[in-house]
């Protein structure tokens, strides 16, 4: 009879979560021959971070939502369609 599998990473840390936010990955090679050239710079700005190369992640937004409003219940009732004859 088969025994069952053992995990041999037990003791193992689980992987670290990615930052929140959008993380984009860019091919590598194509970074690196951007890093390569005399007259280029590969960086992030505006809050975004490289992480690990060549992905580059760009954070959540910190601010809510707007709240949603009620559509087109008061434009319905109002008796006019905002054309004049």
């Amino acid at each position: 009879m088969n025994e069952p599998a053992v995990n041999l990473h037990a003791d193992a840390d689980p992987p670290a979560l990615p930052p929140l936010g959008l993380t984009w990955g860019i091919k590598r090679s194509f970074v690196r021959y951007l890093s390569g050239l005399p007259d280029a710079q590969v960086s992030a700005t505006d809050g975004a971070e490289i992480v690990e190369g060549s992905l580059f992640n760009f954070p959540a937004a910190a601010s809510t939502p707007p709240p949603v409003r009620a559509c087109c219940a008061s434009a319905a009732t109002s008796g006019s369609a905002g054309t004049t004859a």
